[in-house]
């Protein structure tokens, strides 16, 4: 941190990249300290000093911090994809979290597959033998899927249903947000 003396006599880190006096009343001054140059180049590269201005003007003071690491942020996503920004960045992100759902979905069906099996062979008839926080299999699963067998007599489920059965869950998933 930079002590008080140091930073009334070094100019804020907008006002020594435009070359400018830093006045006591300078707008960019609370918001570019002078220790984070970069912050502020990024910002005025993207979006423009002026336009930063004006910007800083129209939000309520009790916002402008978080207006300015929004502009920071946004600036330093744009320069590193110069087509997408931050939204490309969250379009990952959300691709990765339906391939983490259909994962979870299909691990959940086989544990449900195998928690059946385990009953069947206990002839317990009940789901509670495998305690995973899971409902039981019947509830699980939707009503037009059925296990498969894959080829050679091998009493693993195919994959094909799973995937059908993962599908479907992160569907109902998305129709109950």
């Amino acid at each position: 941190m930079v002590s008080a003396t140091a930073a009334a006599s070094s100019p804020c880190a907008a006002c020594k990249l435009l070359r400018r006096k830093c006045l006591p009343e300078c707008a960019f001054a609370p918001y570019f300290p002078p220790d984070q140059p970069q912050k502020f180049a990024q910002v005025h590269r993207v979006f423009g000093a002026s336009n930063v201005t004006k910007l800083l003007q129209e939000v309520p003071p009790g916002q402008r911090e978080d207006a300015v690491n929004s502009l920071a942020y946004e600036a330093d996503m744009r320069l590193r994809d110069p087509v997408y920004g931050c939204a490309g960045f969250v379009a990952l992100l959300h691709r990765q979290l339906r391939q983490l759902r259909l994962e979870l979905a299909l691990v959940r069906a086989e544990l449900a597959m195998y928690q059946k099996q385990t009953v069947n062979s206990n002839d317990h008839g009940s789901c509670a033998l495998i305690d995973v926080n899971l409902p039981c299999v019947d509830q699980l699963l939707p009503p037009p899927a059925k296990a498969a067998t894959v080829a050679g007599g091998d009493h693993r489920p195919a994959i094909a249903p799973l995937l059908k059965f993962g599908e479907w869950l992160i569907a109902e998933e998305n129709n109950g947000i």
